[in-house]
């Protein structure tokens, strides 16, 4: 049997596509023409802001926009405000057999984007605001192996089969049904 496993993109890997597809959705309408100058600003404290800011460079790089570090108050070198709003992976639901091995779950990734460019006056010349999802089933099985990141937003919590509502009506009719058989065959 083939490692299963291997197979399944890890949620670091999902969540890298997604915003890989925010990204390129973004810049779609990108207003500044190959060979500008830009600095990338992250404007947010989110938890994957870094990873964000890594797939947006890797996307301008590949459209010829020449990316420099520092504080981009040099003449030639406009800013390009980078601001992760969300991005999270969980998993929606959980189904099929009775361990957590035999089943399969839905997982999800949404990240939502605000790129600025600012005009060298520091006025905004282009703003673009987008929002990506994706969904996947994987194998239960392999929910350990692919959350492996301690990162909050890369951990979910595995959704639980509630039987509650099942198990106490059996529990209670058995209860009453013994006590009704004792009491009328003594």
């Amino acid at each position: 049997m083939a490692d299963v496993a291997s197979d399944v993109p890890t949620n670091m890997a999902l969540m890298r596509r997604v915003l890989a597809t925010t990204v390129e959705k973004a810049l779609e309408t990108w207003p500044a023409g190959v060979g500008t100058v830009a600095v990338v600003i992250p404007t947010q404290t989110h938890a994957l802001g870094w990873l964000g800011e890594v797939v947006l460079t890797e996307h301008l790089i590949a459209r010829g926009v020449a990316i420099h570090g520092g504080d981009g108050k040099k003449d030639s070198i406009r800013e390009l405000e980078c601001n992760l709003g969300q991005a999270q992976v969980a998993y929606e639901s959980y189904s099929g057999g009775w361990s957590l091995g035999d089943g399969s779950v839905e997982r999800s990734a949404e990240a939502s984007l605000t790129l600025t460019l600012n005009a060298k006056s520091g006025a905004a010349e282009w703003i673009e605001d987008t929002h990506s999802r994706a969904a996947d089933v994987i194998p239960a099985s392999t929910v350990p192996d692919v959350a492996g990141d301690p990162v909050v937003h890369l951990a979910p919590v595995l959704p639980t089969t509630n039987w509650a509502p099942y198990i106490e009506p059996v529990i209670v009719s058995g209860t009453v049904g013994g006590l009704i058989y004792l009491f009328f065959t003594r």
